[in-house]
């Protein structure tokens, strides 16, 4: 009988082979799991980006006296106190601006806003009870493009009145 004092080549290739597959499978694993951790990440960026567009808009609307809609510039313009400020889409720069005092210098409100469109029910009177907004940010990480949106509906205590309606 011959003592054994070690692997022979065979056997050490195929233990090589089993533990190369083993770290090449936690290897795939833990790739996946970082791309997983950045999509997610963007996405929730996304949904705050829309998140604070409507918690803005929605403060706005809800304080003003007179609420304007404009659908064809996808404006928003609110009065209180006799001070007009207007909510802004520049579809451009993908970025919702609002201008506080209707002019001036305005305040970026979000970013990668890559739709804001405005629709409402038929007018009664000149006047229409609630409009609705259609937020949809979108941003591209690596191979992966994502859309996130949000369908917000704004009622006032007062009827809106619609400013400006346009047809294309």
């Amino acid at each position: 009988m011959r003592k054994n004092k070690g692997f022979t080549l065979l056997e050490l290739m195929i233990a090589s082979a089993l533990v190369l597959m083993i770290i090449g499978g936690a290897a795939a694993v833990d790739f996946a799991n970082q791309q997983m951790y950045v999509v997610t990440n963007a996405e929730m960026e996304l949904v705050q980006e829309i998140d604070a567009a409507v918690t803005h808009i929605n403060q706005v609307v809800r304080a003003g006296e007179q609420v304007s809609v404009d659908d064809v510039t996808n404006q928003i313009s609110v009065t209180t106190a006799s001070v007009t400020s207007r909510h802004v889409w520049d579809s451009a720069s993908q970025q919702l601006w609002y201008y506080p005092t209707g002019a001036g210098t305005p305040e970026r409100i979000a970013n990668r806003i890559s739709g804001f469109d405005i629709t409402y029910p038929a007018a009664v009177n000149g006047k229409v009870n609630y409009f609705n907004i259609k937020i949809t940010a979108s941003g591209s990480w690596g191979n992966v493009l994502d859309k996130q949106t949000i369908v917000i509906t704004t009622i006032g205590a007062r009827p809106f009145q619609k400013v400006t309606v346009q047809t294309g």
